[in-house]
């Protein structure tokens, strides 16, 4: 089961990337960089092949990535995307949001187990409240992007403590 789980939050977690790293400037995608390389030495002390792999192909996303940024950036500063990633990023978030809510739920049921009525209420109140403060209409899009990333990679990093567990159990 976890394997499972770790295999499908990684494909969503790969969907987020190639998405998000598409508008990323320089600072970000050397920020990625490293948080990528952190999580390939988490997953490079476990057994998961399939998880080093997902996170091998988001670096060689990021390399093909980087050797074609400058022409992408002079394309993009040419043509003053400004409104059109404004509206890019939204569609990323109500698309993502979605996503990361039911894989949030997940985890909640997996690490919890069977939950009373009240329990599941409340944590569905605790994740509603954080998708409806995040997704005020006073947060920018960016902010809210970026509070889906680091969420999908706390995940991430959450699934893989949990299968490195219980791979060396």
């Amino acid at each position: 089961m976890a394997r499972q789980e770790t295999a499908k939050l990684t494909d969503s977690f790969q969907s987020v990337l190639s998405d998000v790293i598409s508008l990323m400037d320089d600072s970000g995608l050397f920020r990625l960089r490293g948080e990528l390389n952190a999580i390939r030495a988490v997953v490079g002390g476990g057994k998961d092949k399939a998880l080093a792999a997902s996170v091998e192909r988001a670096l060689g996303l990021f390399r093909i990535l980087m050797s074609g940024l400058s022409e992408g950036l002079a394309f993009a500063g040419s043509r003053q995307y400004v409104y059109g990633s404004t509206a890019v990023l939204g569609g990323l978030y109500r698309v993502y949001s979605a996503s990361l809510y039911d894989d949030l739920w997940d985890l909640a049921r997996e690490f919890r187990g069977p939950m009373s009525q009240d329990l599941a209420r409340e944590i569905q109140a605790i994740m509603d409240r954080f998708f409806r403060e995040i997704g005020a209409p006073e947060v920018p899009v960016d902010v809210r992007v970026a509070a889906l990333y680091q969420m999908y990679g706390m995940l991430v990093l959450v699934r893989c403590a949990d299968l490195l567990q219980r791979l060396l159990a």
